[in-house]
Protein backbone atom coordinates (compact mmCIF):
# COMPACT_ATOMS: atom_id res chain seq x y z
CA UNK A 1 0.00 0.00 0.00
CA UNK A 2 1.35 3.69 -1.01
CA UNK A 3 2.52 5.55 1.86
CA UNK A 4 0.68 8.92 2.01
CA UNK A 5 4.04 10.46 2.99
CA UNK A 6 4.71 9.30 -0.58
CA UNK A 7 1.83 10.63 -2.51
CA UNK A 8 2.51 13.85 -1.02
CA UNK A 9 5.93 14.09 -2.35
CA UNK A 10 4.92 12.57 -5.77
CA UNK A 11 1.98 15.92 -5.92
CA UNK A 12 4.56 17.68 -4.85
CA UNK A 13 7.49 17.17 -7.44
CA UNK A 14 4.80 17.12 -10.24
CA UNK A 15 3.42 20.49 -9.37
CA UNK A 16 7.37 21.66 -8.96
CA UNK A 17 8.11 19.99 -12.18
CA UNK A 18 5.08 21.77 -14.09
CA UNK A 19 6.11 24.65 -12.96
CA UNK A 20 9.98 24.29 -14.13
CA UNK A 21 8.63 23.15 -17.49
CA UNK A 22 7.04 26.54 -18.10
CA UNK A 23 9.66 28.64 -16.89
CA UNK A 24 11.99 26.89 -18.80
CA UNK A 25 10.19 26.43 -22.60
CA UNK A 26 10.48 28.71 -25.54
CA UNK A 27 7.76 31.47 -25.83
CA UNK A 28 6.40 29.72 -29.15
CA UNK A 29 6.55 26.67 -27.89
CA UNK A 30 3.91 27.58 -24.87
CA UNK A 31 1.58 29.86 -27.85
CA UNK A 32 1.03 26.29 -28.79
CA UNK A 33 -2.87 25.48 -28.24
CA UNK A 34 -2.09 21.73 -26.71
CA UNK A 35 0.87 23.06 -24.39
CA UNK A 36 -0.33 25.17 -21.89
CA UNK A 37 -3.99 22.86 -20.84
CA UNK A 38 -1.84 19.83 -20.94
CA UNK A 39 0.88 21.91 -18.50
CA UNK A 40 -2.47 23.25 -16.75
CA UNK A 41 -3.93 19.62 -16.06
CA UNK A 42 -0.17 18.33 -14.92
CA UNK A 43 -0.37 21.38 -12.06
CA UNK A 44 -3.48 20.48 -11.18
CA UNK A 45 -2.52 16.66 -10.86
CA UNK A 46 0.53 17.58 -8.61
CA UNK A 47 -1.69 20.15 -6.73
CA UNK A 48 -4.75 17.23 -6.20
CA UNK A 49 -2.13 14.58 -5.04
CA UNK A 50 -0.90 17.37 -2.78
CA UNK A 51 -4.20 18.01 -0.85
CA UNK A 52 -5.38 14.75 -1.03
CA UNK A 53 -1.94 12.98 0.64
CA UNK A 54 -2.41 16.57 3.48
CA UNK A 55 -5.80 15.54 4.02
CA UNK A 56 -4.79 11.70 4.42
CA UNK A 57 -2.19 12.66 6.77
CA UNK A 58 -4.36 14.85 9.03
CA UNK A 59 -6.83 12.12 9.06
CA UNK A 60 -4.08 9.71 10.21
CA UNK A 61 -2.84 12.04 12.73
CA UNK A 62 -6.68 11.77 14.13
CA UNK A 63 -6.97 8.58 14.15
CA UNK A 64 -3.99 8.15 15.82
CA UNK A 65 -5.35 10.52 18.37
CA UNK A 66 -8.53 8.90 18.55
CA UNK A 67 -6.44 5.73 19.56
CA UNK A 68 -4.09 7.56 21.98
CA UNK A 69 -7.21 8.89 23.54
CA UNK A 70 -9.42 5.50 23.44
CA UNK A 71 -5.65 3.87 25.36
CA UNK A 72 -5.56 6.64 27.99
CA UNK A 73 -9.69 6.12 28.43
CA UNK A 74 -8.76 2.18 28.94
CA UNK A 75 -6.14 2.91 31.30
CA UNK A 76 -7.58 5.32 33.19
CA UNK A 77 -10.71 3.08 33.70
CA UNK A 78 -8.78 -0.01 34.92
CA UNK A 79 -6.47 2.20 37.01
CA UNK A 80 -9.92 3.59 39.11
CA UNK A 81 -11.17 -0.14 38.51
CA UNK A 82 -7.51 -1.20 40.26
CA UNK A 83 -8.10 1.48 43.00
CA UNK A 84 -11.49 0.37 44.24
CA UNK A 85 -9.96 -3.04 44.14
CA UNK A 86 -7.42 -2.09 46.68
CA UNK A 87 -9.33 0.10 48.74
CA UNK A 88 -12.16 -2.33 49.08
CA UNK A 89 -8.90 -4.94 50.24
CA UNK A 90 -7.79 -2.25 53.02
CA UNK A 91 -11.72 -1.72 53.50
CA UNK A 92 -11.76 -5.24 54.89
CA UNK A 93 -8.57 -5.47 56.30
CA UNK A 94 -9.34 -2.23 58.36
CA UNK A 95 -12.92 -4.00 59.03
CA UNK A 96 -11.40 -7.24 60.25
CA UNK A 97 -8.58 -5.97 62.37
CA UNK A 98 -10.72 -4.23 64.36
CA UNK A 99 -13.14 -7.19 64.96
CA UNK A 100 -10.22 -8.71 66.05
CA UNK A 101 -8.98 -6.19 68.42
CA UNK A 102 -12.49 -6.39 69.87
CA UNK A 103 -12.16 -9.66 71.09
CA UNK A 104 -8.47 -9.76 71.76
CA UNK A 105 -7.31 -7.71 74.42
CA UNK A 106 -3.80 -8.81 75.35
CA UNK A 107 -1.13 -5.78 73.60
CA UNK A 108 1.53 -8.53 72.83
CA UNK A 109 -1.00 -10.55 70.49
CA UNK A 110 -2.58 -6.99 69.16
CA UNK A 111 0.39 -5.18 67.56
CA UNK A 112 1.83 -8.60 65.92
CA UNK A 113 -1.41 -8.95 63.67
CA UNK A 114 -1.98 -5.57 62.70
CA UNK A 115 1.71 -5.69 61.69
CA UNK A 116 1.18 -8.70 59.69
CA UNK A 117 -2.34 -7.62 57.98
CA UNK A 118 -0.84 -4.23 57.21
CA UNK A 119 2.38 -5.78 55.58
CA UNK A 120 0.04 -8.29 53.57
CA UNK A 121 -2.41 -5.91 52.24
CA UNK A 122 0.15 -2.72 51.26
CA UNK A 123 2.49 -5.30 50.47
CA UNK A 124 5.99 -4.83 52.20
CA UNK A 125 8.39 -7.22 52.98
CA UNK A 126 8.97 -5.53 56.12
CA UNK A 127 6.32 -4.18 58.90
CA UNK A 128 7.34 -2.96 62.36
CA UNK A 129 6.64 -0.87 65.47
CA UNK A 130 9.11 0.84 67.81
CA UNK A 131 8.73 3.01 71.24
CA UNK A 132 10.75 5.72 72.29
CA UNK A 133 12.80 5.45 75.08
CA UNK A 134 11.56 7.68 78.63
CA UNK A 135 14.37 10.16 77.82
CA UNK A 136 13.62 10.08 74.00
CA UNK A 137 16.91 9.45 73.39
CA UNK A 138 16.47 6.08 71.39
CA UNK A 139 13.39 4.47 69.64
CA UNK A 140 13.54 0.56 70.44
CA UNK A 141 11.71 -2.76 68.06
CA UNK A 142 8.56 -3.65 69.86
CA UNK A 143 8.00 -5.99 67.28
CA UNK A 144 9.34 -6.56 63.40
CA UNK A 145 7.28 -8.69 61.09
CA UNK A 146 9.24 -9.98 57.64
CA UNK A 147 6.70 -10.82 55.22
CA UNK A 148 8.64 -13.36 53.58
CA UNK A 149 9.72 -15.70 56.65
CA UNK A 150 6.77 -14.95 58.32
CA UNK A 151 8.83 -14.33 61.66
CA UNK A 152 8.31 -11.57 64.22
CA UNK A 153 11.83 -9.97 65.64
CA UNK A 154 12.29 -7.71 68.55
CA UNK A 155 14.90 -5.41 70.13
CA UNK A 156 16.82 -3.63 68.13
CA UNK A 157 17.61 0.03 68.92
CA UNK A 158 18.19 3.32 67.05
CA UNK A 159 19.68 6.54 68.76
CA UNK A 160 19.13 9.88 68.33
CA UNK A 161 22.22 11.13 68.28
CA UNK A 162 23.15 8.59 65.05
CA UNK A 163 20.24 9.43 63.31
CA UNK A 164 19.28 13.31 64.63
CA UNK A 165 17.51 14.49 60.79
CA UNK A 166 15.12 11.48 61.18
CA UNK A 167 14.29 12.10 64.84
CA UNK A 168 13.48 15.10 63.80
CA UNK A 169 11.47 14.37 61.35
CA UNK A 170 9.16 11.66 63.02
CA UNK A 171 8.45 14.46 66.29
CA UNK A 172 6.96 16.85 63.51
CA UNK A 173 5.97 15.37 60.14
CA UNK A 174 2.40 14.11 59.88
CA UNK A 175 4.27 11.00 57.96
CA UNK A 176 7.46 9.70 56.01
CA UNK A 177 6.97 8.71 52.43
CA UNK A 178 10.51 8.34 51.69
CA UNK A 179 10.02 6.81 47.77
CA UNK A 180 13.90 6.73 47.67
CA UNK A 181 15.08 6.23 51.36
CA UNK A 182 18.85 6.62 50.42
CA UNK A 183 17.99 10.24 48.98
CA UNK A 184 15.09 10.73 50.90
CA UNK A 185 16.83 13.78 53.66
CA UNK A 186 15.10 12.47 56.56
CA UNK A 187 16.17 8.49 55.77
CA UNK A 188 19.57 8.81 54.03
CA UNK A 189 21.41 8.48 56.69
CA UNK A 190 20.26 4.87 56.99
CA UNK A 191 21.54 4.01 53.62
CA UNK A 192 24.74 2.67 54.98
CA UNK A 193 23.73 1.03 58.63
CA UNK A 194 20.74 0.08 57.90
CA UNK A 195 18.85 -0.05 54.14
CA UNK A 196 21.86 -1.87 52.29
CA UNK A 197 22.13 -4.33 54.90
CA UNK A 198 18.03 -5.11 54.45
CA UNK A 199 18.38 -4.27 50.59
CA UNK A 200 15.09 -1.65 52.24
CA UNK A 201 14.42 0.83 48.80
CA UNK A 202 11.31 2.69 50.49
CA UNK A 203 10.42 3.65 53.40
CA UNK A 204 6.79 4.72 54.96
CA UNK A 205 6.96 5.91 58.35
CA UNK A 206 3.92 6.96 60.32
CA UNK A 207 4.62 8.60 63.81
CA UNK A 208 2.21 7.35 66.56
CA UNK A 209 0.08 10.23 68.66
CA UNK A 210 -0.29 9.44 72.59
CA UNK A 211 -1.18 12.07 75.08
CA UNK A 212 -0.16 15.21 72.31
CA UNK A 213 3.24 13.58 72.20
CA UNK A 214 5.07 11.03 69.39
CA UNK A 215 5.58 7.59 71.75
CA UNK A 216 6.45 5.65 68.97
CA UNK A 217 6.87 5.10 65.04
CA UNK A 218 5.02 2.23 62.34
CA UNK A 219 7.48 1.59 59.84
CA UNK A 220 7.15 -0.16 56.46
CA UNK A 221 9.54 -0.85 54.72
CA UNK A 222 9.83 -1.36 50.78
CA UNK A 223 12.88 -4.71 50.08
CA UNK A 224 13.99 -3.86 46.12
CA UNK A 225 14.60 -0.29 44.54
CA UNK A 226 12.62 2.95 45.01
CA UNK A 227 8.85 2.53 45.62
CA UNK A 228 5.98 5.71 44.87
CA UNK A 229 4.04 5.34 48.33
CA UNK A 230 0.72 6.37 46.48
CA UNK A 231 -1.59 8.29 48.23
CA UNK A 232 -4.42 5.34 49.31
CA UNK A 233 -1.08 3.52 50.62
CA UNK A 234 -0.44 6.14 53.22
CA UNK A 235 -4.08 6.90 53.89
CA UNK A 236 -4.29 2.98 54.19
CA UNK A 237 -1.15 3.67 56.94
CA UNK A 238 -2.28 6.13 58.54
CA UNK A 239 -5.95 4.31 59.55
CA UNK A 240 -3.18 1.05 60.62
CA UNK A 241 -1.14 3.60 63.14
CA UNK A 242 -4.23 4.87 64.50
CA UNK A 243 -5.39 1.47 65.64
CA UNK A 244 -2.10 0.56 66.86
CA UNK A 245 -2.24 3.65 68.92
CA UNK A 246 -5.76 2.46 69.82
CA UNK A 247 -4.48 -0.76 71.07
CA UNK A 248 -1.38 0.78 73.32
CA UNK A 249 -4.11 2.98 74.89
CA UNK A 250 -6.36 0.71 75.68
CA UNK A 251 -3.41 -1.31 76.87
CA UNK A 252 -2.37 1.62 79.13
CA UNK A 253 -5.99 2.31 80.78
CA UNK A 254 -6.36 -2.02 81.54
CA UNK A 255 -2.96 -1.37 83.08
CA UNK A 256 -3.71 1.93 85.33
CA UNK A 257 -7.07 0.48 86.40
CA UNK A 258 -4.95 -2.81 87.22
CA UNK A 259 -2.68 -0.99 89.38
CA UNK A 260 -5.28 0.98 90.54
CA UNK A 261 -7.71 -2.09 91.75
CA UNK A 262 -4.12 -3.47 93.40
CA UNK A 263 -3.76 -0.26 95.35
CA UNK A 264 -7.46 -0.44 96.16
CA UNK A 265 -6.90 -3.43 97.59
CA UNK A 266 -4.13 -2.97 99.67
CA UNK A 267 -5.54 0.28 100.84
CA UNK A 268 -8.86 -2.07 101.98
CA UNK A 269 -6.73 -4.82 103.73
CA UNK A 270 -4.89 -1.67 105.48
CA UNK A 271 -8.08 0.10 106.53
CA UNK A 272 -9.71 -3.25 107.59
CA UNK A 273 -6.79 -5.20 109.48
CA UNK A 274 -6.74 -1.12 111.38
CA UNK A 275 -7.83 -1.89 114.98
CA UNK A 276 -9.87 1.80 114.78
CA UNK A 277 -12.88 1.62 112.97
CA UNK A 278 -12.60 3.86 109.63
CA UNK A 279 -15.48 5.21 107.67
CA UNK A 280 -15.33 6.89 103.95
CA UNK A 281 -18.03 9.90 103.26
CA UNK A 282 -18.76 11.69 99.73
CA UNK A 283 -19.95 15.09 98.87
CA UNK A 284 -23.21 14.11 99.58
CA UNK A 285 -22.79 13.04 103.12
CA UNK A 286 -23.30 9.36 102.30
CA UNK A 287 -20.93 6.30 103.12
CA UNK A 288 -19.40 5.06 100.77
CA UNK A 289 -16.38 3.27 103.04
CA UNK A 290 -17.07 0.90 106.16
CA UNK A 291 -14.21 -1.40 107.88
CA UNK A 292 -14.46 -4.48 109.92
CA UNK A 293 -13.60 -2.34 112.84
CA UNK A 294 -16.38 -0.10 112.40
CA UNK A 295 -18.83 -3.32 111.91
CA UNK A 296 -17.83 -4.40 115.86
CA UNK A 297 -17.94 -0.20 116.95
CA UNK A 298 -21.00 0.53 115.76
CA UNK A 299 -22.84 -3.27 115.52
CA UNK A 300 -23.50 -2.26 112.09
CA UNK A 301 -22.66 -4.69 109.13
CA UNK A 302 -20.94 -2.69 105.84
CA UNK A 303 -24.39 -3.70 103.78
CA UNK A 304 -26.41 -1.94 106.23
CA UNK A 305 -25.20 1.75 106.04
CA UNK A 306 -23.11 2.08 103.14
CA UNK A 307 -25.10 4.43 100.65
CA UNK A 308 -26.79 5.88 103.74
CA UNK A 309 -26.29 9.23 105.12
CA UNK A 310 -23.70 9.38 107.82
CA UNK A 311 -25.55 12.19 109.71
CA UNK A 312 -28.43 9.61 110.43
CA UNK A 313 -26.99 6.78 110.97
CA UNK A 314 -24.30 7.47 113.98
CA UNK A 315 -24.62 11.47 114.52
CA UNK A 316 -26.39 12.23 117.61
CA UNK A 317 -29.73 14.58 116.77
CA UNK A 318 -28.57 17.36 118.65
CA UNK A 319 -24.97 17.50 116.19
CA UNK A 320 -26.39 16.29 112.75
CA UNK A 321 -27.21 20.14 111.43
CA UNK A 322 -24.12 21.09 112.85
CA UNK A 323 -22.52 18.06 110.76
CA UNK A 324 -24.22 19.34 107.49
CA UNK A 325 -23.23 22.77 107.83
CA UNK A 326 -19.62 21.96 108.43
CA UNK A 327 -19.77 19.86 105.06
CA UNK A 328 -21.85 23.16 103.11
CA UNK A 329 -19.02 25.32 104.41
CA UNK A 330 -16.29 22.75 103.07
CA UNK A 331 -17.73 21.91 99.53
CA UNK A 332 -18.33 26.41 98.89
CA UNK A 333 -15.03 27.59 100.38
CA UNK A 334 -12.73 24.90 101.02
CA UNK A 335 -12.24 25.49 104.99
CA UNK A 336 -12.06 22.76 106.97
CA UNK A 337 -10.76 23.54 110.51
CA UNK A 338 -11.09 20.17 111.69
CA UNK A 339 -8.99 18.16 109.76
CA UNK A 340 -6.11 16.17 111.06
CA UNK A 341 -6.91 16.71 114.53
CA UNK A 342 -8.07 14.01 117.16
CA UNK A 343 -11.51 15.72 118.73
CA UNK A 344 -13.59 13.44 121.32
CA UNK A 345 -17.48 13.54 120.54
CA UNK A 346 -19.83 11.02 120.89
CA UNK A 347 -21.85 8.61 118.50
CA UNK A 348 -24.97 6.32 117.97
CA UNK A 349 -24.62 2.43 117.92
CA UNK A 350 -27.25 -0.07 116.45
CA UNK A 351 -29.38 0.64 119.68
CA UNK A 352 -29.28 4.20 119.31
CA UNK A 353 -27.01 5.01 122.15
CA UNK A 354 -24.40 7.09 122.44
CA UNK A 355 -20.85 6.25 123.37
CA UNK A 356 -18.09 8.32 123.41
CA UNK A 357 -15.67 8.66 120.46
CA UNK A 358 -12.55 9.77 120.13
CA UNK A 359 -12.52 10.95 115.99
CA UNK A 360 -9.29 12.35 113.29
CA UNK A 361 -10.75 13.54 109.94
CA UNK A 362 -8.25 12.86 107.42
CA UNK A 363 -7.51 15.35 104.53
CA UNK A 364 -10.50 15.43 101.68
CA UNK A 365 -9.11 13.61 98.87
CA UNK A 366 -11.05 15.75 95.08
CA UNK A 367 -11.95 12.30 92.55
CA UNK A 368 -13.68 13.77 89.39
CA UNK A 369 -16.15 16.11 90.65
CA UNK A 370 -16.84 15.04 94.66
CA UNK A 371 -14.81 14.63 97.79
CA UNK A 372 -13.95 11.69 99.68
CA UNK A 373 -14.12 12.50 103.53
CA UNK A 374 -12.51 9.78 105.88
CA UNK A 375 -12.47 9.44 109.39
CA UNK A 376 -10.62 7.10 112.34
CA UNK A 377 -13.23 6.33 115.17
CA UNK A 378 -11.67 4.66 118.35
CA UNK A 379 -14.70 4.05 121.11
CA UNK A 380 -12.83 5.11 124.19
CA UNK A 381 -15.65 4.42 126.66
CA UNK A 382 -13.38 2.62 128.79
CA UNK A 383 -11.95 5.77 129.49
CA UNK A 384 -14.83 7.40 131.07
Amino acid sequence: MIRESSILWLGVAVALATLVVTVTMRPETLLSPFVFPVLLIAFGAGVALTTYALSRLRVRELESAQTSFDRNLRDTAQALRDSEVRLGTQSAALTALMERQARNQILEDRVPEILETCAQTIGVRRASMWQFAEDRAAIHCVDLYDLETRQHTSGQTIRRVDFPAYFSAIEHARLIAANDAHKDPSTRDFSVPYLKPNGIGAMLDIPLHQNQSVSGIMCLEHVGDARHWTGEEQNFALSVANLIVLALTDADRREANSRLAESESRARQIIDSAHDAFIGMNSDGEIVTWNAQAAKTFGRKAEEVLGKKLAETIIPHAFREGHRRGLRRFLESGEAPVVNQTLELTALNREGTEFPIEITITNPIRSNHSYFFGAFIRDISSRK
